[in-house]
């Protein structure tokens, strides 16, 4: 089934989508509930006897709060500098009262042109949000190579930015730096009992 994408966006739907995940309960923020949906893992976790798959789904769920987080403050910065009067992508509807509304196309443009994140609105269903965009696709191989396992070592950002960036041409070299910045953030100063 086929989602209509409103016209604008509040930031944090705007992240949403981004993200692929459209769908949000009303009242709830994006993070209540990707945390949410790793508490139920962690739930999962402590049933089963120590599951691989369950401790990479709680880390991949980490790192997809993560980037919510970076992308959030991506479009905030936005929104800083159409208010200093600095030419941005992004374009702010002029209807609505209250929270700052983007212009969807606008977001669609910035997303596919500046963060190199394909977002295909005539074809987002309410099952895509999984795994359908290539950041998230080249975040989630990354992590399986360089920390598949309790004992792996992850080499220097560079060499992992450059295997991103040779496996997924289409993720810039920036989006492939911050990528390796969330996923050593990660490592050594999880929340989550991994």
């Amino acid at each position: 089934m086929n989602m209509k994408i409103p016209d604008a966006l509040t930031i944090e739907e705007s992240v949403a989508l981004l993200i692929n995940h459209p769908l949000l309960p009303e009242g709830c923020s994006l993070e209540e509930v990707l945390q949410a949906a790793a508490r139920m893992v962690e739930d999962e976790l402590e049933q089963s006897a120590n599951d691989r798959r369950l401790k990479n789904r709680i880390k991949s769920l980490d790192l997809r709060i993560e980037l919510a987080r970076s992308l959030t403050e991506d479009l905030e910065n936005e929104l800083e500098r159409i208010a200093s009067g600095a030419e941005s992508e992004i374009e702010i509807s002029g209807e609505g009262v209250g929270r700052v509304r983007i212009l969807t196309s606008s977001l669609l443009y910035w997303a596919n042109e500046i963060m190199l994140i394909k977002i295909q609105p005539d074809n987002i269903t309410s099952r895509d949000w999984l795994h359908s965009t290539g950041h998230l696709d080249a975040l989630n191989a990354a992590i399986k190579r360089y920390y598949g396992s309790p004992e792996s070592v992850a080499p220097k950002d560079i060499v992992v930015a450059g295997w991103i960036r040779e496996h997924y041409p289409r993720v810039s070299e920036k989006a492939a730096q911050q990528m390796c910045r969330i996923m050593k953030k990660d490592k050594p100063s999880s929340n989550t009992q991994v």
